[in-house]
């Protein structure tokens, strides 16, 4: 079971909620493949240290004082941000870690094995982009980073995740991941069919905590496939445009050949 402490919301800071996000990040995209929903909230995820001042700038009192309440804001809505995120994980993590576990009662391997379950091609797309969104969620702190303004910071970070969802090939790699657990789950449900009503019955019982209240394995599974299934819907098409992008600019660079 995946443990959890609740107690760090009591008196909440960056490294509690920090690690806490971090953790939980990383069991969706290793372990329930929802690596797109984690893309869609990563901007919420970045975690910043609070500002200090700096006795040595020159510049005047007044200036550094401005600074550092406009620094003081933008952390502490960032936080709030952090914090919200990090509930929304810990619920996530949760509902979909019994419901990977309740599934596997009657379907062993379901979520395992994805390199036999998917082409060679598209488990290598789908693992390099995997490590590449994980680079980008890790904070790189250079010389003089300390010294930059909380704004600032919070930009380069954001930009740093962007250039990795943003790809075409991320978008793919979210679809590969989306396209397996449909596939994992619509197998659930047709093995869920030949089993004796007794059986079916453990699957339907309302023992998962969500948003909406308890639901069962089985509803839960219907959600995340109706889920996945929009998402793939908004990938392709997304991937059209990058496509038409793609040809528009071949054409370009054909013309000025002219």
């Amino acid at each position: 079971m995946i443990k959890r402490d609740l107690d760090i919301y009591r008196n909440p800071n960056v490294i509690s909620i920090g690690g806490n996000i971090s953790n939980k990040q990383h069991l969706l995209i290793n372990r329930f493949f929802d690596m797109g929903f984690v893309m869609a909230t990563a901007d919420s995820s970045i975690v910043l240290h609070a500002p200090i001042v700096y006795f040595n700038d020159p510049r005047s009192q007044m200036e550094r004082d401005n600074d550092y309440e406009q620094d003081k804001d933008v952390f502490k809505k960032n936080f709030e941000k952090n914090i919200r995120l990090s509930k929304k994980l810990d619920k996530r993590v949760d509902a979909l870690e019994k419901m990977f576990s309740k599934i596997r009662e009657v379907y062993p391997s379901f979520g395992k094995d994805i390199e036999t379950k998917i082409s060679p091609e598209d488990y290598n797309l789908y693992m390099s982009q995997q490590t590449k969104f994980k680079k980008s969620l890790v904070a790189r702190t250079g010389y003089f980073e300390e010294a930059k303004r909380i704004s600032d910071k919070l930009l380069e970070r954001k930009d740093r995740i962007s250039e990795v969802i943003d790809s075409e090939d991320a978008t793919r790699a979210c679809r590969i991941e989306d396209t397996f657990l449909i596939s994992e789950l619509e197998k659930y449900f047709e093995i869920l069919k030949t089993l004796p009503k007794e059986e079916q019955k453990s699957q339907t019982e309302k023992a998962i905590s969500v948003e909406s209240g308890k639901v069962s394995a089985y509803e839960l599974a219907t959600q995340v496939l109706q889920e996945r299934k929009q998402r793939v819907a908004k990938y392709d098409e997304v991937l059209k445009l990058f496509r038409k992008l793609n040809d528009k600019k071949y054409i370009d660079a054909e013309e000025t050949y002219r």
